[in-house]
Protein backbone atom coordinates (compact mmCIF):
# COMPACT_ATOMS: atom_id res chain seq x y z
CA UNK A 1 0.00 0.00 0.00
CA UNK A 2 1.52 3.27 -0.76
CA UNK A 3 0.24 6.19 1.16
CA UNK A 4 1.12 9.86 -0.50
CA UNK A 5 1.80 12.35 2.39
CA UNK A 6 1.58 16.19 1.48
CA UNK A 7 4.81 18.07 2.28
CA UNK A 8 6.32 13.96 3.57
CA UNK A 9 9.59 12.98 2.17
CA UNK A 10 11.67 15.44 4.80
CA UNK A 11 14.53 12.77 5.47
CA UNK A 12 16.76 13.45 8.82
CA UNK A 13 14.25 16.43 9.23
CA UNK A 14 11.37 15.17 9.17
CA UNK A 15 12.92 13.12 11.84
CA UNK A 16 13.44 16.08 13.65
CA UNK A 17 9.80 17.59 13.09
CA UNK A 18 8.49 14.48 14.34
CA UNK A 19 10.58 14.15 17.86
CA UNK A 20 9.82 17.55 18.18
CA UNK A 21 6.68 17.06 17.77
CA UNK A 22 6.34 14.07 20.04
CA UNK A 23 8.38 15.67 22.64
CA UNK A 24 6.04 19.18 23.02
CA UNK A 25 2.92 17.03 23.32
CA UNK A 26 4.47 14.81 26.09
CA UNK A 27 5.09 17.91 27.80
CA UNK A 28 1.71 19.21 27.27
CA UNK A 29 0.14 16.13 28.20
CA UNK A 30 2.25 16.01 31.53
CA UNK A 31 1.00 19.26 33.17
CA UNK A 32 -2.77 18.15 31.82
CA UNK A 33 -3.04 15.25 34.02
CA UNK A 34 -0.95 17.19 37.17
CA UNK A 35 -3.38 19.51 36.37
CA UNK A 36 -6.27 17.08 36.45
CA UNK A 37 -4.69 14.96 39.61
CA UNK A 38 -6.51 17.07 42.67
CA UNK A 39 -3.13 15.73 45.05
CA UNK A 40 -0.64 17.09 43.01
CA UNK A 41 -2.24 20.47 41.86
CA UNK A 42 -4.09 21.52 45.09
CA UNK A 43 -0.45 20.88 46.62
CA UNK A 44 1.28 22.25 44.58
CA UNK A 45 -0.63 25.65 44.02
CA UNK A 46 -0.80 25.96 47.88
CA UNK A 47 3.26 25.24 48.49
CA UNK A 48 3.57 28.10 46.20
CA UNK A 49 0.98 30.53 47.44
CA UNK A 50 1.81 29.68 50.74
CA UNK A 51 5.04 28.73 51.58
CA UNK A 52 7.19 29.56 48.40
CA UNK A 53 8.47 33.15 50.93
CA UNK A 54 8.69 31.66 54.08
CA UNK A 55 11.32 29.97 56.09
CA UNK A 56 10.10 26.45 54.93
CA UNK A 57 9.89 27.05 51.25
CA UNK A 58 13.18 28.63 51.06
CA UNK A 59 14.55 25.37 52.94
CA UNK A 60 12.35 23.28 50.31
CA UNK A 61 13.84 25.68 47.53
CA UNK A 62 18.19 25.36 49.00
CA UNK A 63 17.10 21.30 49.62
CA UNK A 64 16.29 20.93 45.23
CA UNK A 65 19.60 23.01 44.29
CA UNK A 66 21.73 20.66 46.39
CA UNK A 67 20.44 17.53 45.48
CA UNK A 68 19.05 18.59 41.40
CA UNK A 69 22.46 20.23 40.72
CA UNK A 70 24.52 17.28 41.00
CA UNK A 71 21.74 15.30 38.73
CA UNK A 72 21.89 17.46 36.33
CA UNK A 73 25.43 17.71 36.32
CA UNK A 74 25.50 14.09 36.26
CA UNK A 75 23.63 14.09 33.07
CA UNK A 76 25.68 16.75 31.11
CA UNK A 77 28.91 14.88 32.10
CA UNK A 78 27.92 11.87 30.52
CA UNK A 79 25.83 13.35 27.50
CA UNK A 80 29.24 15.09 26.87
CA UNK A 81 31.14 12.32 27.25
CA UNK A 82 28.84 10.29 24.70
CA UNK A 83 28.96 13.09 22.13
CA UNK A 84 32.60 13.18 22.24
CA UNK A 85 32.87 9.30 22.21
CA UNK A 86 31.00 9.43 19.13
CA UNK A 87 32.85 12.25 17.67
CA UNK A 88 36.08 10.22 17.93
CA UNK A 89 34.27 7.42 16.10
CA UNK A 90 33.37 9.42 13.10
CA UNK A 91 36.73 10.03 11.78
CA UNK A 92 37.34 6.41 11.25
CA UNK A 93 35.04 6.12 8.61
CA UNK A 94 31.47 6.10 6.95
CA UNK A 95 30.90 2.53 7.01
CA UNK A 96 32.19 2.19 10.29
CA UNK A 97 29.96 5.10 11.74
CA UNK A 98 27.39 3.46 9.82
CA UNK A 99 27.90 0.42 11.79
CA UNK A 100 28.44 2.28 15.21
CA UNK A 101 24.55 4.16 14.76
CA UNK A 102 23.22 0.86 13.80
CA UNK A 103 24.51 -1.07 16.55
CA UNK A 104 23.82 1.73 18.94
CA UNK A 105 20.19 2.25 17.88
CA UNK A 106 19.22 -1.55 17.97
CA UNK A 107 21.04 -2.12 21.72
CA UNK A 108 19.45 0.93 22.93
CA UNK A 109 15.72 -0.81 22.58
CA UNK A 110 17.05 -3.25 25.11
CA UNK A 111 17.50 -1.28 27.96
CA UNK A 112 13.94 0.29 27.92
CA UNK A 113 13.32 -2.00 31.05
CA UNK A 114 16.35 -0.85 32.83
CA UNK A 115 15.06 2.88 32.20
CA UNK A 116 11.72 1.71 33.71
CA UNK A 117 12.72 -0.21 36.62
CA UNK A 118 15.44 3.03 37.56
CA UNK A 119 12.59 5.59 37.25
CA UNK A 120 10.44 3.40 39.43
CA UNK A 121 13.40 2.59 42.09
CA UNK A 122 13.77 6.45 42.51
CA UNK A 123 10.28 6.82 43.18
CA UNK A 124 10.44 4.02 45.76
CA UNK A 125 13.62 5.21 47.42
CA UNK A 126 12.82 8.16 47.99
CA UNK A 127 9.52 7.20 50.00
CA UNK A 128 11.78 4.75 52.24
CA UNK A 129 14.12 7.80 52.17
CA UNK A 130 10.90 9.46 53.89
CA UNK A 131 10.25 6.43 56.33
CA UNK A 132 13.91 6.38 57.26
CA UNK A 133 13.61 2.58 57.18
CA UNK A 134 17.43 1.19 56.28
CA UNK A 135 16.70 -2.73 56.03
CA UNK A 136 13.34 -2.12 53.74
CA UNK A 137 15.79 0.55 51.84
CA UNK A 138 18.72 -2.81 50.85
CA UNK A 139 15.64 -4.94 50.92
CA UNK A 140 14.62 -3.31 47.99
CA UNK A 141 17.81 -2.40 46.76
CA UNK A 142 18.90 -5.70 46.15
CA UNK A 143 15.33 -6.93 44.95
CA UNK A 144 15.37 -4.35 42.26
CA UNK A 145 19.00 -5.42 41.16
CA UNK A 146 17.99 -9.40 41.37
CA UNK A 147 15.30 -8.42 38.58
CA UNK A 148 17.08 -6.21 36.52
CA UNK A 149 19.54 -8.91 36.16
CA UNK A 150 17.57 -11.22 35.32
CA UNK A 151 15.57 -9.14 32.59
CA UNK A 152 18.57 -7.78 31.40
CA UNK A 153 20.48 -11.18 31.03
CA UNK A 154 16.96 -11.98 28.88
CA UNK A 155 17.71 -9.16 26.62
CA UNK A 156 21.05 -10.34 26.50
CA UNK A 157 20.21 -13.59 25.04
CA UNK A 158 18.07 -11.99 22.17
CA UNK A 159 21.15 -10.02 21.33
CA UNK A 160 23.51 -13.15 21.08
CA UNK A 161 20.67 -15.52 19.58
CA UNK A 162 19.08 -12.82 16.98
CA UNK A 163 21.93 -10.46 16.07
CA UNK A 164 21.15 -10.90 12.37
CA UNK A 165 17.89 -10.30 12.22
CA UNK A 166 17.78 -7.07 14.10
CA UNK A 167 20.67 -5.40 12.51
CA UNK A 168 19.49 -6.55 8.95
CA UNK A 169 16.33 -4.80 9.98
CA UNK A 170 18.07 -1.12 9.58
CA UNK A 171 20.21 -2.34 6.79
CA UNK A 172 20.95 -4.38 3.83
CA UNK A 173 24.88 -2.82 3.39
CA UNK A 174 27.05 -5.83 3.42
CA UNK A 175 29.92 -4.62 5.10
CA UNK A 176 27.80 -2.35 7.65
CA UNK A 177 25.79 -5.17 8.70
CA UNK A 178 29.18 -7.09 9.29
CA UNK A 179 30.28 -4.88 11.83
CA UNK A 180 27.23 -3.71 13.55
CA UNK A 181 26.75 -7.82 14.25
CA UNK A 182 30.06 -7.66 16.21
CA UNK A 183 29.51 -4.42 17.47
CA UNK A 184 26.00 -5.62 18.86
CA UNK A 185 27.70 -8.94 20.24
CA UNK A 186 30.44 -7.24 22.27
CA UNK A 187 27.45 -4.99 23.46
CA UNK A 188 25.08 -8.11 24.30
CA UNK A 189 27.31 -8.79 27.12
CA UNK A 190 27.21 -5.32 28.97
CA UNK A 191 23.42 -5.66 29.58
CA UNK A 192 22.96 -6.98 32.61
CA UNK A 193 25.84 -4.77 34.56
CA UNK A 194 24.04 -1.61 32.74
CA UNK A 195 21.05 -2.23 33.91
CA UNK A 196 22.80 -2.40 37.57
CA UNK A 197 24.70 0.79 36.66
CA UNK A 198 21.27 2.58 36.12
CA UNK A 199 19.33 1.58 38.90
CA UNK A 200 22.04 2.31 41.33
CA UNK A 201 22.14 5.50 39.89
CA UNK A 202 18.81 6.37 40.56
CA UNK A 203 18.43 4.83 44.13
CA UNK A 204 21.43 6.82 45.29
CA UNK A 205 19.26 10.01 43.11
CA UNK A 206 15.36 8.59 45.01
CA UNK A 207 17.57 8.89 48.39
CA UNK A 208 19.00 12.59 47.57
CA UNK A 209 22.81 11.22 47.67
CA UNK A 210 23.00 12.74 43.84
CA UNK A 211 26.76 13.81 44.77
CA UNK A 212 27.81 9.95 44.04
CA UNK A 213 26.51 9.19 40.62
CA UNK A 214 28.07 12.75 39.47
CA UNK A 215 31.44 11.37 41.28
CA UNK A 216 31.40 8.15 39.91
CA UNK A 217 30.04 8.90 36.36
CA UNK A 218 32.47 11.26 35.54
CA UNK A 219 35.33 9.16 36.36
CA UNK A 220 34.15 6.54 34.14
CA UNK A 221 32.88 8.04 31.20
CA UNK A 222 35.96 10.11 30.80
CA UNK A 223 38.33 8.28 32.50
CA UNK A 224 37.60 4.81 30.94
CA UNK A 225 35.77 5.38 28.12
CA UNK A 226 36.44 8.75 26.45
CA UNK A 227 40.20 8.38 27.18
CA UNK A 228 40.20 4.82 26.61
CA UNK A 229 39.07 5.04 23.09
CA UNK A 230 41.54 8.14 22.59
CA UNK A 231 45.02 6.06 23.39
CA UNK A 232 43.62 3.17 22.20
CA UNK A 233 42.03 3.64 18.75
CA UNK A 234 43.21 6.78 17.87
CA UNK A 235 46.99 6.60 19.43
CA UNK A 236 47.47 2.81 19.00
CA UNK A 237 45.51 2.75 15.77
CA UNK A 238 42.56 0.29 16.86
CA UNK A 239 39.45 -0.67 14.84
CA UNK A 240 36.00 0.54 16.69
CA UNK A 241 35.34 -3.11 18.14
CA UNK A 242 38.29 -1.52 21.16
CA UNK A 243 35.73 1.62 21.26
CA UNK A 244 32.84 -0.40 21.94
CA UNK A 245 34.79 -2.59 24.63
CA UNK A 246 35.96 0.78 26.70
CA UNK A 247 31.89 1.97 25.88
CA UNK A 248 30.94 -1.33 27.83
CA UNK A 249 34.07 -1.41 30.70
CA UNK A 250 32.37 2.32 31.30
CA UNK A 251 28.88 0.79 31.86
CA UNK A 252 30.75 -1.99 34.38
CA UNK A 253 32.88 -0.12 36.21
CA UNK A 254 30.42 1.99 36.99
CA UNK A 255 27.94 -0.64 38.24
CA UNK A 256 30.79 -2.06 40.30
CA UNK A 257 31.56 1.58 41.91
CA UNK A 258 27.80 2.47 42.53
CA UNK A 259 27.26 -0.86 43.60
CA UNK A 260 30.58 -0.94 45.84
CA UNK A 261 29.73 2.58 47.45
CA UNK A 262 26.26 1.73 48.24
CA UNK A 263 27.75 -0.49 50.62
CA UNK A 264 30.30 0.42 51.58
CA UNK A 265 28.94 3.25 52.97
CA UNK A 266 25.73 1.65 54.16
CA UNK A 267 25.23 2.79 57.47
CA UNK A 268 25.40 6.18 56.74
CA UNK A 269 23.78 6.04 53.19
CA UNK A 270 20.45 7.74 54.85
CA UNK A 271 22.39 10.31 57.19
Amino acid sequence: MEINIRRGNLGVMGAAYATAIATMTGGILMLFFNEKHKDTAMIAKADIKDNFLRAEGKEIIGQYILVGIPAFLTSVVTSLGRVIFTAMVVPLGTEIYAAHSIAFTAESAFYIPAVGMASAVASLSGNVRGEGNLKKLNRQTNMVCVIIVFIMMIATGILLICADGIISFFTNDAGALILALKLLRIVAINEPMFGISIVMQYAFNGIGKTKIPLVVSGFTQWFVRVLGVFIFVHVLGFGIEIAWICMISDNILRAILLYGWYWADNKRILA
